[in-house]
């Protein structure tokens, strides 16, 4: 907008695994003061301990104030930016290509490593790093805090396979198709209103599709119980593979084993 202000947007992942916008504000910057007052009033109008997990990318003071607000919830870093944050740094170092290529294939190996070959991985790119401070770098601001990247130890958490802010990062494009950066912020305010709207229709849409779902008086039990829960294409191959089963003459043979 052209008033400049930047637009800050929490979103939560729901029972569908999509990414819904739940608070939205307006600042000057990205500061302590208004992000507290921003997670300040979440906290008035939420009951934040219900949160378990929470995903961003690595502004400490947004961690930071995350940890304080939502203290039930593990802080976790968005992977991409992860990723994308180390090969920036990476491709900045006065080094061969060769060992630049080296030092981020053993980062992506210690994302998923399972702790069997961490040490020979950070190795790798200490030895590829030499005569540089990456490896100094790399392992007092990034390997100190591991558990906020590693897969290893996000597996009990109830993230639901989501490790990066790809949620986000999607509503953000649709932010951008409607509104534009020659726009007041009167009239930007007025295109999120829409979008929002639009936002909780297709939700609502999604939720009656749902609870619509009938099914047939010879449908098998599980599929009477679960109907509503699973997908229309899953209704499908249930019925079908419950139509063949009526049509197959099948017998169970116990057989003794033999001593």
């Amino acid at each position: 907008n052209i008033e400049n202000y930047q637009l800050y947007v929490c979103l939560a992942q729901n029972a569908n695994l999509k990414g819904v916008p739940v608070a939205y504000c307006l600042m000057t910057s990205e500061n302590k003061d208004n992000l507290e007052f921003f997670y300040l009033a979440m906290s008035k109008n939420n009951n934040l301990t219900q949160t378990q997990v929470a995903i961003v990318d690595k502004d400490l003071t947004n961690v930071d104030i995350l940890q304080q607000y939502f203290d039930k919830a593990r802080v976790l870093l968005c992977m991409f930016h992860v990723l994308k944050y180390l090969k920036t740094r990476i491709n900045m170092l006065k080094i061969p290509l060769d060992n630049r290529m080296n030092i981020m294939k053993n980062v992506r190996k210690l994302l998923y490593d399972n702790d069997q070959m961490s040490a020979i991985y950070l190795e790798e790119i200490k030895n590829n790093s030499e005569e540089t401070d990456f490896y100094e770098y790399f392992e007092g601001n990034w390997f100190s805090c591991c558990e906020m990247w590693q897969i290893k130890h996000r597996k009990s958490l109830f993230n639901f396979g989501t490790d990066t802010n790809n949620h986000i990062e999607r509503f953000n494009r649709t932010l951008n198709d409607h509104i534009s950066p020659k726009m007041h912020i009167s009239e930007c305010v007025a295109k999120l209103i829409l979008i929002v709207d639009d936002a909780k229709a297709d939700e609502m849409n999604i939720n009656i599709n749902l609870k619509q779902k009938v099914y047939n008086y010879d449908d098998s039990a599980l599929l009477k119980r679960f109907h509503s829960q699973i997908t229309s294409k899953a209704i499908e191959l249930l019925r079908k593979q419950n139509e063949e089963l009526k049509h197959e003459h099948y017998f169970i043979e116990e057989i003794e084993e033999s001593r």
